[in-house]
């Protein structure tokens, strides 16, 4: 009797949105079509892997939540699903409070970046299992290709047409909406990229479990990367607690000048003595002494003995500081191999095979428009800044821990992380990754060496197709827009809460190139010391790319022939804003000498007291907490006269 079209309404809260179905054949109420012959729909639960082992029985519905300053959340949204059947997009279906799920109308919002949810809040939702004509030409019952994603972002109209779009018939289809293309130009891409991104569902298991669950990387990544966060933020709330104890800093400086290994080292030393009083030849033999004999280092050790070292050593140190110590090295190492799509040694797709690496997803962050684009570049801030937080950066006193053996552990786990780190780093430069590929410009687009934005090897004309590449035309009309208008409008945001979470997407370059430059800094005299120069690189053609004047005049110029044809030079310098400051430092130097101060070297304490001073008959002076072994706490003043 023919085929039927079947389309669904889906209640929302204003008004109901159209959901097509496919096609059905026409039957009788006498003679109706057993199950196996006409169209099936399967209700499911949609969970997420929430950690690293992708366990699925920590998985869970999404809970990707932003707060803002008050500490409410900023988006009902906690994340977007994407579901495409037969190679085009069917349904996109917003993940809200409490494991909810409200449809979003792709009929009225399409063709449009933002786009706001409208259903009903439900906890499942209905997938195909067996349809005729849905996405596709009808002929005859089938069953379906299904794919899922999920994204912590809400995916640009154009990267949903660069991955199959509505189907051409369609009835959600609105041209006049459309502020991107409506239908995919490369059709191969596009399956690619959606093969790449999406996860095939098996429909007979999804059956059976009534549930489906869905990988996400980039939530799991930013997970771990907030761990990294609070542990750092906490530990330097620790440190700032100890640190502000009103007899801290001098006792750091009696700890130092005291129970230092070098002023208590002991070697074996020469020592003669006659067996008795009639000999007239000594004998000699050797004793522990200790190496440093200088008066100062005696008198040291003399005051040593009386401040009890265990007491000290308490009043300087923390337990909660420690247990922060310990964790933040793992949490490190288990990010870093988190978006390098391992985990404790172990490929991720060993743990779950359809596993979506961060590659794939990353696509979802380059392929936004307008200010969204350079959040990813926010993201990457964020990465390098966990990537350079080291011993160093944490500034903590704490010598008396190196030779026990929870010392040793975590340093061990810190030199873990740093391999961890390295490996990351080199592939990055040395082969490709998500990193490179997606926020890094490639090498030998600008002329690094002339003032102004140069271009030497042009490339084709930039699409945002979907494929993960650095878009200079958009980086640079987004920063000029935004330096003219000097803010950022909250329209122009598809995804708002990402400014909550990231800060102002206006400051990336700023705080990238300052992030590339702490990794530099960091493993300079490590394993990437030949890739420092392309990380100047870099940092310049970052700036290049703004095409703002200050900016874009930044350039690299020789040192001179002293360093031969070729030199190493790893400073990133704005001339001109250096030569000002050169000149206005080198003024103030000129009237401070005219003006010197009463001592040339003067230590200050945090009360803005002078601990140590050189004058011209001390060699050293230090005002300390002294914690006699009786508990009491004195003050004194060490001096070490000159020789």
């Amino acid at each position: 009797m023919g085929l039927f079209k079947l389309d669904s309404e889906i209640k929302g809260i204003d008004g109901c949105s159209l959901l097509p179905l496919g096609y059905t054949e026409s039957y009788t109420l006498e003679n109706p079509p057993d199950d196996e012959n006409k169209p099936n729909f399967i209700n499911v639960k949609l969970k997420l892997f929430t950690e690293p082992s992708l366990d699925k029985s920590k998985a869970r519905s999404a809970q990707f939540q932003i707060l803002g300053e008050d500490g409410r959340p900023v988006s009902e949204s906690n994340g977007f699903y994407y579901i495409f059947v037969n190679g085009h997009l069917w349904r996109e279906i917003a993940a809200v409070d409490n494991g909810c799920l409200s449809e979003i109308d792709l009929g009225r919002e399409f063709g449009k970046n933002e786009r706001k949810a409208s259903g009903i809040r439900t906890q499942t939702v209905i997938i195909p299992k067996k349809t005729n004509g849905l996405n596709c030409e009808p002929s005859a019952l089938e069953t379906p290709t299904v794919e899922i994603a999920y994204s912590v972002v809400q995916w640009s109209w154009q990267y949903i047409v660069s991955l199959g779009g509505l189907y051409k018939d369609d009835p959600r289809q609105r041209g006049a909406n459309a502020k991107a293309p409506t239908q995919v130009e490369d059709q191969n891409l596009a399956n690619r990229l959606r093969s790449a991104r999406c996860q095939r569902i098996d429909l007979d298991e999804a059956d059976d479990e009534k549930q489906i669950f869905i990988h996400d990387p980039a939530g799991i990544a930013l997970g771990l990367l907030n761990k990294c966060q609070s542990l750092f933020l906490q530990l330097q709330i620790e440190n700032q607690k100890l640190t502000s104890k009103k007899h801290y800093d001098s006792g750091v400086l009696a700890y130092q000048a005291m129970f230092s290994e070098d002023l208590h080292e002991k070697v074996m030393k020469d020592h003669y003595f006659f067996p008795h009083r009639m000999s007239s030849v000594p004998i000699k033999t050797q004793k522990p002494g200790y190496k440093d004999q200088s008066s100062g280092a005696k008198f040291l050790r003399s005051g040593a003995k009386h401040i009890d070292k265990e007491y000290l050593e308490k009043y300087l140190s923390s337990t909660e500081l420690e247990r922060l110590l310990m964790l933040l090295p793992v949490a490190q190492k288990e990010f870093v191999d988190f978006i390098q799509d391992n985990h404790e040694e172990r490929p991720l797709s060993k743990y779950q095979t359809d596993y979506i690496g961060m590659a794939p997803v990353m696509n979802d962050w380059v392929a936004l428009e307008d200010v969204d684009y350079l959040f990813g570049f926010n993201f990457v801030t964020n990465v390098l800044n966990i990537l350079s937080i080291d011993d160093i950066s944490t500034g903590v006193f704490r010598p008396w821990n190196a030779k026990l053996e929870s010392e040793k552990t975590r340093k061990k786990n810190v030199q873990r992380a740093v391999s961890s780190i390295e490996q990351f780093l080199k592939t990055t430069f040395e082969q490709s990754n998500w990193m490179s590929d997606c926020f890094m410009i490639p090498e030998q687009h600008y002329d690094i060496t002339k003032p102004g934005s140069v271009v030497l090897k042009k490339l084709k004309n930039e699409k945002n197709n979907g494929e993960a590449k650095f878009r200079f035309e958009e980086f640079k009309r987004i920063h000029k827009k935004l330096i003219e208008e000097k803010k950022e409008e909250e329209s122009l945001l598809a995804n708002k809460g990402l400014k909550e979470f990231f800060g102002k997407a206006k400051d990336a370059v700023g705080y990238l190139t300052g992030a590339w430059g702490r990794v530099a800094s960091q493993y300079q005299n490590g394993v990437l010391k030949p890739h420092m120069v392309k990380l100047r690189n870099l940092m310049v053609s970052y700036n290049k790319a703004i095409e703002i004047s200050d900016f874009a005049d930044l350039h690299i110029k020789k040192a001179g022939a002293v360093l031969g044809d070729n030199p190493s030079v790893i400073a990133v310098t704005n001339y001109k804003r250096t030569q000002l400051n050169r000149q206005q430092r080198r003024a103030k130097l000129r009237e401070n000498v005219k003006n010197p101060p009463p001592h040339a070297v003067t230590i200050l304490d945090s009360d803005n007291k002078v601990i140590a001073a050189e004058i011209q008959k001390l060699l050293v002076v230090i005002k300390a907490i002294l914690i006699l072994k009786t508990g009491l706490i004195i003050m004194i003043l060490l001096v070490a006269m000159t020789q």
